[in-house]
């Protein structure tokens, strides 16, 4: 933020790098960011260098630098301090770095989930109950493990012992 009575500097490529987002009605600053070049600040971050972070990550170190010189060119701010031995991160670089990594988690945490729902991988448990499931020890149970495990499903059958001891010889 400029000091009251001097205006801010707004460079060619901070305006480009806005757009509207329709649904906020805000400008914002994810229009053209990559999740590649979010994924190599992260490296370079975690691994102190472009070299190590290209390494690591299987790509060259030049591209590993283009890109985050690109993305920090398109936000407006310095990620990393460059010198001889590596980088690091400046105070913003650090508040990005911290942001990035939860919306990461985040990401490939909801790709992993579609992945799995689409190879018919979602966990569920099956229970089989001889009486209507009322409040006690097994709701209570049942309530826990949905708050622990979120991602799976539970399926609860009322039936007769046979029909349980049916269902289970089929599979």
């Amino acid at each position: 933020m400029a000091a009251p009575g001097r205006r801010a500097a707004v460079t060619a490529s901070a305006v480009r790098s806005l757009a509207i987002d329709p649904a906020a009605g805000q400008a914002t600053a994810w229009a053209g960011l990559r999740l590649h070049q979010i994924r190599y600040v992260l490296a370079a971050a975690e691994c102190g260098g472009f070299r190590r972070a290209a390494r690591r990550l299987g790509v060259q170190q030049s591209a590993v630098s283009r890109r985050i010189q690109e993305l920090e060119d398109r936000l407006g701010a310095r990620i990393f301090e460059r010198g001889p031995s590596g980088v690091l991160l400046t105070a913003v670089g650090r508040d990005f770095v911290e942001g990035a990594h939860g919306a990461m988690v985040e990401l490939d945490r909801a790709v992993d989930q579609v992945a799995d729902l689409a190879r018919g991988e979602q966990d569920t448990l099956r229970i089989g109950i001889l009486a209507p499931l009322g409040p006690g020890p097994l709701d209570d149970l049942l309530r826990r493990l949905l708050v622990a495990v979120p991602d799976v499903t539970l399926e609860i059958a009322e039936g007769e012992a046979r029909e349980h001891l049916d269902a289970l010889a089929r599979g």
